[in-house]
């Protein structure tokens, strides 16, 4: 097909007239990039385009402009590559590998997979010259011999002599691609605790710690290369894992499944995306524009996260003025902890004490009022976040990090109870001290209320 592109196979994607869920509308990510890219000659919004009203019997075409025929459509995704160049298949490849890890597959699905199982369907609806086609096949035997799967046929059924059940079949080829839905991320605290003390392991580490501090370009590439083995190893030993996981749906969804409702007002749109994509409607919706300008926003953004709320840009007060001009000495990209120390120095010169409340994300201005506001909080203690760790996300601080033990202890002040920890080493400090301090003669439980 390389060598002869008029015969490349061409593939009709449609609006639909019915509703659907919106996540399954194939037209909903390709439009949002269209109008993101003005890619349109004679039309730049989304109600310019919905408001076309073709001629009877006549069908409308819309022309590109010039200027992005030859532009990528699907563009790098990696922040060293140039905003010019196509996604590659194998960086597709291995984003695809990992978002199925992340999903839950042990052996994620790969666009082979895909690609069969579409073909799969396509033949029995659809003569052999038609799917031929549809393929880019040149030989008839090529969906035989790469594609269909093994176990097509309801054997049971047939050779008792009832109707033969396709969904049997549906179902088990299903099952070739498992999927664990608490899938575990990480190694657990056993496994990880078992390869670190491994010979090999020990050897990188003990390796790594005589290269710290050396600068010259030698030392400094070998520490990089024994620090890719190390990660090597872990990625080794969690794959193993993953493949003898128990799989219980049942238990409690695992700490990566819980980050997204701790980070997501940090993107309104993708938590917009998150409901409303399962919704079933029409793309003309009021759901499904919803959801497209939403989209279309995603794809506008230089960064995951642009702001977090109570932290907005105009919060700095760096701004100086000399003689009616302004000196600009904000940084040039979004940093919290800098507008987080500009304000709260700016508001403590006038009040006193100020704090930022990271579960509502509002100012609380004065020592009395900080510890009334905490007061509210641990009143509906059960309300409080499961997981008390300090979460950076996109490189802004989406919750602070909370005390277990300190939330339980009535005899403390209110203030005191719910400290904010902005940092993950001092929280960890704090947390061995309490640890450390425990009587291991008892049994322990969860300090968590």
């Amino acid at each position: 097909m390389a060598d002869t592109p008029e015969k490349r196979p061409q593939h009709a994607l449609y609006e639909g007239a019915v509703p659907v869920i919106l996540c399954f509308n194939p037209m909903l990510p390709f439009l949002a990039r269209l109008l993101v890219h003005g890619a349109f000659r004679d039309y730049d919004t989304i109600e310019e385009l919905f408001g076309i009203i073709p001629p009877d019997d006549e069908m409308l075409q819309l022309h590109w402009k010039d200027e992005v025929l030859d532009t990528p459509f699907f563009k790098a995704q990696s922040s060293k590559s140039s905003t010019d160049r196509i996604e590659t298949a194998d960086a597709f490849s291995k984003r695809n590998r990992a978002l199925g890890l992340r999903a839950g597959h042990s052996k994620p699905p790969t666009g082979h997979d895909f690609r069969a199982e579409g073909l799969y369907w396509i033949d029995k609806f659809y003569s052999e010259a038609t799917r031929m086609v549809h393929a880019g096949h040149m030989d008839s035997n090529t969906l035989r011999r790469h594609y269909m799967p093994t176990n097509g046929a309801d054997g049971q059924g047939t050779y008792l002599g009832g109707k033969g059940r396709t969904i049997v079949a549906d179902l088990f080829r299903g099952l070739t691609l498992p999927r664990n839905p608490n899938l575990s991320q990480c190694l657990p605290a056993e496994k990880q605790w078992e390869l670190e003390n491994t010979p090999q392991y020990l050897a990188l580490s003990e390796e790594i710690t005589n290269l710290e501090g050396k600068t010259d370009t030698k030392s400094v590439n070998r520490r990089r290369r024994l620090y890719s083995e190390r990660r090597t190893l872990t990625d080794k030993e969690l794959r193993d894992w993953q493949k003898r996981q128990p799989n219980r749906p049942n238990d409690p969804a695992g700490y990566y499944r819980a980050i997204f409702n701790r980070v997501s007002f940090l993107m309104p749109e993708r938590k917009s995306l998150s409901e409303n994509l399962f919704e079933i409607d029409t793309l003309r919706s009021p759901m499904g524009l919803s959801t497209l300008r939403a989209m279309m926003t995603l794809y506008r953004q230089q960064s995951e996260v642009e702001y977090r709320p109570g932290l907005e840009p105009d919060k700095c007060c760096c701004s100086k003025v000399y003689e009616n001009e302004i000196e600009e000495n904000r940084p040039a990209f979004y940093d919290w902890m800098h507008i987080y120390a500009c304000y709260k120095r700016s508001c403590e010169s006038v009040y006193g004490s100020v704090e930022l409340c990271f579960l509502c994300n509002e100012w609380v201005f004065g020592e009395i009022s900080w510890e009334k506001h905490c007061h509210q909080h641990l009143a509906r203690i059960q309300d409080l976040p499961t997981f008390c760790d300090p979460l950076i996300y996109g490189r802004v601080l989406a919750t602070a990090g909370y005390c277990p033990f300190c939330l339980t202890d009535e005899r403390l002040p209110a203030s005191v109870r719910l400290k904010q920890f902005l940092n993950r080493g001092k929280w960890l400090t704090h947390i061995h001290k309490h640890i450390s301090s425990l009587d291991v003669k008892e049994p322990l439980k969860c300090a968590h209320p």
